[in-house]
């Protein structure tokens, strides 16, 4: 697969968090493979859920926290403008998804996918594949 992939807060914080090493192993591979592959995308809003939460859980990091938002540029975050907000509604009257789905949890419809994950390029629901899969 060669499509970027927008990368929810919640992944990079299980990077972080060693409360569930599970999740923190599975987040840390998956954003190690999108650093090596050039195909990971973020928003200015996940840059700034990502800080905020951070240095409210562990306030001490601070710093290592605005350097991992500096690295996360390299991204090419995304602004919601005119423009995303437009592509949003045009998905949504196609694809009949909630609107705020379209901004959450890496769904890619935003420009990251052509079509949102769970569906095939006619629009027909995946086998086995559920809305954010």
């Amino acid at each position: 697969m060669t499509a970027t992939v927008f990368v929810d807060t919640n992944v990079l914080i299980y990077a972080l968090d060693a409360a569930n090493l599970k999740k923190q192993e599975a987040a840390r591979v998956w954003r190690t493979e999108l650093w090596k592959s050039g195909r990971g995308r973020i928003s200015y809003q996940v840059l700034q859920e990502f800080y905020a939460k951070v240095t409210r859980t562990w306030p001490g990091a601070r710093r290592e926290a605005r350097a991992e938002v500096r690295d996360l540029l390299a991204w090419h975050p995304v602004a919601v403008d005119d423009r995303v907000l437009e592509r949003a509604w045009t998905i949504q009257d196609r694809y009949q998804l909630s609107f705020l789905g379209l901004f959450d949890r890496g769904r890619g419809s935003l420009g990251f996918l052509p079509v949102p994950p769970n569906r095939g390029l006619a629009g027909e629901p995946r086998p086995g594949r559920r809305l954010g899969d």
